[in-house]
């Protein structure tokens, strides 16, 4: 009933076998008539009882007596349940037998989900360099080329079919189907194997072993993609592995590495702050944004979390004049009104109210400034002038809402203003990162949009054509909920029409802003929260 072979019969070879006494009444010995199904009950039995008198007999029966065709070959597998069992006791002596063992005779055998297992147990007793040599030799990346990714199940199930009465062809169609299934899923257990081991590093307080680990997993997400992989398949608990980096974080705004030794003498020190990104989340955040999006509320909820811990309305500027120092970077949202930008940023930093939301367009005629992550209390510094104490986190930056176009009632002169305004803002706020112009995903750019994309191609092109700093411009198409019926946030989230899309990139040649990325996003279903935020935190790098 178990499925593993009855070696019985294939004991040929192994006819000196000598008696091995065990502890358990079930399998109360290993000698010639044992069969796989009797060795498995009795790791299984010795690792949930913690019995080290029985790891050893059995591993004196696996690793001494028996040969390879133990059990026409199942040997292999016995090997990595007595390895994983071994290291549950902390036995590291026995278990690095048995993978080495394996290896060398059973190297064709080895299955993912046994590597992926063995990975796990040496993470339980702290062998994270013997991890890492698991993972790179039992669940490596397919070499270039070795695997045909384009071809799909059901493509490929045509193709047998196209190749009907060619015995050949559909021995080498097969062939490619297993090779292709057999990298997929060691590409899946490469993954989460990988996000354990960053995991651990995590909470054990090693951020720098940490983020080298997630970005192996960045660096997977090519071919992840490529595979067809999708955010079910692979599994990766990105919630966990943000909290474990936040953790880290945390104790780091508290000072725990401050004095961690730099330079020439680094070797003495395994954290080197300087090495770090402003923020440890955002390693975890590109590796989440390279694999496929699995869009889970309670994964963004710890990222906001982790990367927007406080946020005030600073001021509302009309001029130039009345903007905050430029002591940090800042990210600007512009759109024609009830475009849903207010809601968008409320989606982002997950607040309620950060922005201004009302079904009453145009609520917006300044420049509201928030800032993010700045020193604790500002808001009280803010509104009554008192001195309050502190500095701002080294991940501090500006959202900046800009007026809305289009509905707004307002006068000629103060649309003229807000031009004016907005060509100045552009060409010399420095600080400024990058640009969302928010375009409603049902109707594509209206002509308020054209002559945004027109100011906006205009600037920021002369200003990169003369080799300055110049802001990035990210089109974000909002509402895109509202062309699917019963739009969900994982399986249905929204979709923009190919007119409009055509329509809009027509519309971003035309003004010479052809290069920029586009977002599809829905502050209903949290579509694209992820990608946005891929440039959001240009604003906190600065």
């Amino acid at each position: 009933t178990s499925g593993i072979p009855d070696n019985s019969a294939n004991n040929s070879n192994n006819n000196n076998i000598q008696l091995h006494q065990l502890h358990s009444q079930r399998v109360s010995k290993l000698d010639e008539k044992t069969t796989a199904d009797d060795v498995v009950k009795a790791i299984k039995r010795a690792q949930n009882l913690h019995d080290e008198h029985d790891v050893v007999e059995i591993a004196h029966f696996l690793l001494e007596e028996v040969d390879q065709s133990f059990a026409y070959g199942y040997r292999g597998s016995l090997l990595s349940r007595l390895a994983v069992a071994s290291l549950h006791l902390q036995n590291y002596d026995i278990a690095k037998r048995c993978i080495i063992e394996r290896r060398i005779s059973h190297r064709s055998s080895m299955l993912p989900l046994e590597s992926a297992a063995i990975v796990r147990g040496l993470l339980r007793c702290h062998r994270t360099d013997e991890a890492w040599e698991v993972l790179e030799d039992e669940l490596s990346l397919p070499l270039e080329g070795s695997v045909q990714w384009e071809n799909s199940d059901e493509n490929s199930t045509q193709k047998k079919n196209d190749l009907n009465g060619d015995d050949e062809l559909l021995h080498l169609e097969d062939e490619s189907i297993r090779r292709r299934l057999a990298a997929r899923d060691k590409l899946i257990h490469r993954a989460r194997s990988i996000s354990s081991i960053a995991s651990r590093h995590f909470y054990e307080m090693e951020p720098t072993e940490g983020i080298k680990a997630v970005g192996k997993l960045k660096e997977m997400g090519g071919v992840v993609n490529e595979a067809g992989l999708t955010a079910d398949d692979l599994g990766i608990p990105w919630d966990r592995l943000v909290k474990g980096a936040a953790s880290c974080e945390s104790k780091r705004r508290d000072g725990k590495w401050d004095n961690a030794v730099e330079g020439e003498d680094a070797a003495s020190s395994a954290e080197i702050p300087s090495s770090w990104p402003c923020n440890i989340v955002y390693a975890v955040l590109d590796a989440m944004i390279a694999f496929p999006s699995e869009n889970k509320d309670v994964t963004f909820e710890a990222l906001c979390n982790a990367l927007v811990r406080r946020t005030v309305f600073v001021t509302g500027a009309v001029d130039m004049e009345g903007c905050p120092e430029a002591d940090r970077g800042e990210v600007a949202f512009i759109g024609r009104s009830n475009v849903g930008k207010s809601s968008l940023v409320n989606m982002l930093t997950n607040r309620k109210s950060l922005a201004f939301t009302s079904k009453t367009p145009g609520k917006t005629q300044q420049f509201n400034y928030f800032a993010v992550n700045d020193k604790p209390e500002l808001a009280r510094q803010i509104r009554y002038g008192d001195d309050v104490p502190g500095e701002k986190d080294r991940d501090s930056f500006y959202i900046v809402d800009l007026p809305g176009f289009g509905f707004a009632k307002v006068t000629q002169q103060l649309r003229q203003q807000w031009s004016d305004f907005m060509d100045e803002y552009l060409q010399e706020r420095e600080t400024l990162q990058a640009v969302f112009h928010l375009i409603d995903a049902r109707h594509g750019p209206t002509d308020e949009d054209s002559k945004i994309m027109q100011k906006v191609g205009t600037i920021l092109g002369a200003k990169q054509q003369a080799k300055e700093h110049c802001a990035k411009y990210i089109i974000i198409l909002t509402k895109a909920d509202k062309n699917v019926k019963n739009a969900k946030s994982q399986s249905n989230p929204g979709k923009v029409s190919n007119k409009v899309m055509e329509k809009l990139i027509e519309t971003m040649k035309e003004n010479r802003v052809g290069y920029a990325p586009i977002v599809l996003t829905s502050s209903e279903t949290r579509l694209g929260r992820d990608e946005v935020w891929k440039y959001l935190r240009f604003a906190a790098e600065r």
